[in-house]
């Protein structure tokens, strides 16, 4: 079978899984999230180990509870990611609700573009969306490209169904120059929590208590571009209805770096409500102790 023809059905598969009702999807959902655990066990050391060291005042069984509701989260999260192809724009608006926008908007006004500070937490996969929410600013999000052909497409197809457009990662500063020089107003979205290789172990922020590697690229491009950096705050409100509180950094860090406060309120977010972050990540794994 030729290429493109399995790209044609597997985008047909993947609308149809978007169209699932709620009253299908969840329970597949909790099937899935059920063999991971108990079955495949799917890095459950590492997501124990993670919530150990994040969590060390909770009980043992404290900590299972937030594992085995991780694993219902992170099914849904990518059971859920195809409704993005598949709703309308007011069914993703009416699941996936931004708030304070306006500030990005006005900031657009005084000719500033913005930057989205974003971690693995929530469902990720629809914030994309908030191009829904910005009109007449041009959205975009950083991507690595997949090895697997199929799956690039779907997922390009998937965060660029609402009018954003996926940018790859070493076309990040080409792309922001091209948009500055433009003249048309932009936000992009990075996802600032990623570890860094073995071979880039040159900054460190404090996450849940320890140093951890990071990386220092968005803070460096919200400089270099004179960017408005926001915060992205994800609340999950009921099982596929998320609020999202846009909040502007740069009062809340001061004289801070904007990487620091970044960590600073991703484990706000976290700890408010943990199942939803990306346990299953080694995210301490070069931490000094």
């Amino acid at each position: 079978m030729k290429l493109e023809t399995k790209i044609k059905w597997a985008k047909r598969l993947w609308r149809g899984l978007g169209k699932l009702p709620s009253w299908a999807l969840y329970p597949l959902s909790d099937i899935v999230g059920f063999v991971l655990y108990h079955i495949v066990r799917y890095r459950r050391d590492v997501v124990a180990d993670n919530l150990r060291i994040a969590f060390p005042e909770k009980s043992d069984r404290e900590r299972r509870v937030i594992g085995r509701r991780f694993y219902r989260y992170f099914c849904d999260t990518f059971l859920e990611a195809p409704r993005m192809m598949a709703w309308s724009p007011e069914e993703m608006r009416r699941h996936f609700t931004f708030e304070g926008t306006e500030a990005m908007l006005e900031a657009a006004r005084k000719g500033k573009n913005s930057i989205l500070f974003i971690g693995h937490y929530g469902q990720w996969e629809w914030i994309p969306s908030i191009a829904l929410w910005l009109p007449g600013m041009a959205c975009a999000q950083i991507y690595d490209r997949l090895r697997d052909p199929i799956a690039d497409e779907l997922m390009l197809r998937n965060r660029q169904a609402n009018g954003s457009k996926s940018v790859e990662r070493h076309e990040t500063l080409r792309y922001m120059v091209r948009m500055d020089q433009s003249g048309e107003p932009f936000g992009i979205g990075f996802v600032a929590d990623q570890s860094p290789s073995i071979n880039q172990l040159l900054h460190y922020e404090t996450f849940f208590g320890l140093e951890v590697p990071v990386h220092l690229g968005a803070e460096k491009l919200t400089h270099r571009m004179d960017l408005e950096p926001f915060f992205l705050d994800l609340r999950r409100v009921r099982r596929g209805y998320w609020t999202i509180q846009v909040r502007p950094m740069k009062p809340l860090a001061g004289a801070k770096p904007l990487t620091t406060t970044f960590y600073e309120l991703l484990e706000e977010m976290i700890r408010r409500q943990p199942a939803y972050y990306l346990w299953s990540h080694k995210r301490f794994q070069y931490a000094k102790h």
